[in-house]
Order: structure tokens, then C-alpha cells, then sequence
């Protein structure tokens, strides 16, 4: 299972690598692989390269571009990969199902 995590907080994509790494460790019957990104061309460009992700974590609120622009542009590039969405407010929750997303996550997590 290939997870993309793109957040502009370094700390929260490792943490969310973490808690991702340590269910994936209690799952001894498939694979992953856990990618964090810090801005959205960069997860865009490895998307690219392998093809897509099984599952994208986006925060909402970054710089440049958000994570509601960041899943349009992944669906528009064609990637169906689930959605989870990070926010740390509910108020931008239902922006998240614009773009399909599977659901949301408030932070802290």
C-alpha cells in the first residue's frame, strides 16, 4: 500500500508517518510505503513517477497551494487514491468532500 502525507509542518508529517508506520507495522500481510512531503509539487512529482498513491493524507491550509487544490489537481491528473484530509479546524472539513475525500482528520491528531 504506497501513502502519500503532505503537510507544510515537517513535525506533523512526521508524526503522521509514525502513527501510519506503526499500524503498518502490525500488518504482516502487505506492504507499505510511506511518503511524506512538506509542499504539493513535490508529492505531485513522485505521484508522477510511481504512478500514484494507494492514499493521500493532505492538510487543507498550506501556502501556495492548499490541500482542497492539491486533491482536484491529484483527480484531475487521474489518481482515484482515497483522500483523507487534515485540518485543524472543523470549519474546513466540508470542503474536503469537493474533492471526493474519503473523510477528515482534526489535528493535533
Amino acid at each position: 500500500m504506497r501513502i502519500a502525507i503532505c503537510d507544510d509542518d515537517a513535525a506533523c508529517v512526521g508524526q503522521v508517518r509514525t502513527i501510519a508506520g506503526q499500524y503498518a507495522a502490525g500488518r504482516t500481510d502487505r506492504s507499505f510505503l510511506l511518503d511524506g512531503f512538506t509542499h504539493p509539487d513535490d508529492l505531485m512529482e513522485a505521484a508522477e513517477k510511481i504512478g500514484g498513491y494507494d492514499i493521500y493524507i493532505l492538510d487543507i491550509v498550506m501556502p501556495d497551494m492548499n490541500g482542497i487544490a492539491l486533491g482536484a489537481k491529484l483527480r484531475d491528473a487521474g489518481y482515484d487514491g482515497k483522500i483523507i484530509c487534515l485540518t485543524a479546524s472543523e470549519e474546513y472539513s466540508l470542503a474536503a468532500f469537493r474533492v471526493r475525500a474519503f473523510d477528515y482528520l482534526i489535528k493535533p491528531i
